[in-house]
């Protein structure tokens, strides 16, 4: 995963975002459109696209972009202008350029672009192609274009890869379990408080208590994460555990959703993309209903995947440190892509 720091803080996205909207302003064509992009790109991250002259594309290695006029795309990804450009994407530029390259054509990310919204396209290892949510351009959707034009490929899903971007070690784990813990522990507040959590976590430590002892090794490996992560003695391990198994839980139900997603869908694929560039206030509602009451699953005709869990308290009023570390979970399954046993399973599941 493309460390955080190479992408830039919310800052450098909102320049970005404010040198794209007066840059593209008086765009007159597709040219136009692609070259003041560019140019913001390279004057912000000093990122330099090859711009093909008498086209309407623009190449970074892996990463090809197709242009359009300003605004054509309409918001919607039936338009006929969105449509032509996927087209151009998957008929032409990705194959061709990885038939010169000699490289995999999965290991390509395209992107349809019109200067108002956006959506990659992917080819998977069977040979089909999709694309994902067409997104607004804002500072908060421009994080996965940014960092796909920096991370040039896309990334398999692998044991290996799961543990080094989400396992205990990593960034992302820290952080989101560091932010459950402070989250929990104000929900567990008899003034400030949630009754709905408290009656989980009483629920939770019930069976918790009667299934698992640490003993002495694990409570000096607990406390040496727990300390690794920022939180202080005295340490609670009970809640300690609840917050990381909390995050463990959360962790399968996302890679669930953009497993599903990526291969059974209708007008666009791919959670992660859709999710990733929403607002920060209205992550909790995706949260609510698409994961934790299973829209998203029940939508492509799988029950009764993860409802009535324990582990759904922390879309109580979450704070917005959570939901931004949450959504950080996101980042590296825009561009993953899922071995053909995984989607076979998926499909006929």
């Amino acid at each position: 995963m493309v460390p955080e720091a190479a992408v830039g803080t919310s800052k450098n996205l909102a320049g970005l975002f404010g040198g794209l909207q007066s840059g593209l302003s008086g765009a007159v064509n597709e040219t136009e459109v692609r070259d003041r992009f560019c140019r913001e790109l390279y004057l912000h991250y000093g990122v330099d696209f090859r711009l093909e002259r008498d086209r309407s594309d623009a190449r970074l290695n892996r990463v090809l972009m197709e242009f359009k006029d300003l605004g054509l795309f309409n918001g919607r990804p039936g338009s006929a202008k969105f449509q032509e450009a996927y087209s151009q994407l998957t008929s032409k530029d990705l194959p061709e350029q990885a038939a010169r390259d000699g490289l995999p054509l999965h290991s390509y990310i395209g992107v349809a672009i019109d200067g108002r919204h956006y959506a990659f396209a992917f080819f998977e290892e069977s040979g089909t192609h999709r694309h994902t949510a067409l997104l607004p351009i804002d500072p908060n959707s421009l994080y996965p274009l940014v960092e796909a034009i920096q991370r040039d490929a896309r990334r398999p899903f692998t044991t290996e890869n799961l543990v080094e971007d989400f396992g205990p070690g990593s960034v992302i784990a820290k952080e989101v379990a560091r932010e459950l813990w402070n989250h929990l522990t104000v929900c567990l507040t008899k003034l400030r408080g949630s009754r709905k959590v408290q009656m989980l976590f009483q629920e939770w430590r019930k069976l918790f208590a009667q299934a698992t002892s640490l003993g002495r090794v694990g409570k000096t490996r607990i406390d040496d994460y727990l300390l690794s992560i920022g939180l202080t003695r005295p340490l609670d391990y009970t809640k300690a555990l609840f917050a990381l198994h909390t995050y463990n839980a959360l962790l399968f139900k996302l890679i669930a959703a953009e497993l599903v997603c990526a291969t059974r869908y209708s007008e666009y694929s791919g959670f992660a993309s859709d999710a990733y560039g929403r607002p920060t206030d209205a992550l909790r509602d995706l949260l609510n209903s698409r994961i934790e009451h299973a829209e998203v699953f029940v939508s492509n005709n799988i029950e009764n995947f993860i409802e009535g869990t324990f582990f759904s308290w922390y879309v109580e009023n979450p704070p917005p440190s959570l939901l931004d570390a949450v959504r950080r979970c996101w980042r590296g399954w825009v561009y993953t892509f899922f071995r053909p046993l995984a989607t076979r399973v998926c499909k006929t599941s």
